[in-house]
């Protein structure tokens, strides 16, 4: 959305404005709302989310996977 601040910090992966786990509570919310009508759009989103943050987190694999895990974990996807 235009104009959100509650974007990840990188590459530590926490949100600018609350400094919570990224993706933060506020900014799940407004995903949610933004992609209401497109759940598949989102999944790709957040997809391509935890692959920015795994090339962040590359040397690092134990970690590069719960960041993935923690990125695409919270929404539904499809069986």
């Amino acid at each position: 959305m235009s104009g959100d601040l509650h974007v990840p910090l990188r590459p530590e992966w926490i949100c600018r404005v609350c400094a919570q786990l990224w993706p933060c509570e506020p900014k799940r919310g407004r995903l949610l709302a933004q992609y209401q009508d497109h759940p598949d759009k989102l999944r790709i989103y957040l997809a391509d989310q935890a692959a920015v943050a795994a090339y962040d987190w590359r040397d690092y694999p134990a970690i590069a996977g719960r960041f993935a895990a923690r990125i695409t974990g919270w929404v539904q996807w499809p069986r």
